[in-house]
């Protein structure tokens, strides 16, 4: 294997590893908490965290009907 071949295989691992490194942290939380009166207060942004749906639920069983209101 010649020096060249030698030199990108080990430059590259660390490239990679400082590439991923700089990705911006999209994960962090821009809400605020307060305390009030001895109360905790969580505002949370508008905007949410992530633009992508994270979790999708569906209702797979369902025992019984649901009573109208009259």
């Amino acid at each position: 294997m010649c020096n060249k071949a030698r030199l990108y295989l080990t430059l590259l691992p660390g490239l990679a590893i400082l590439i991923t490194g700089c990705k911006k942290d999209e994960s962090r939380w821009r809400g605020t908490i307060e305390e009030k009166k001895g109360i905790t207060v969580v505002n949370n942004p508008k905007e949410p965290m992530f633009s992508e749906e994270i979790m999708n639920l569906k209702e797979d069983l369902s025992i019984g009907v649901k009573e109208a209101l009259t």
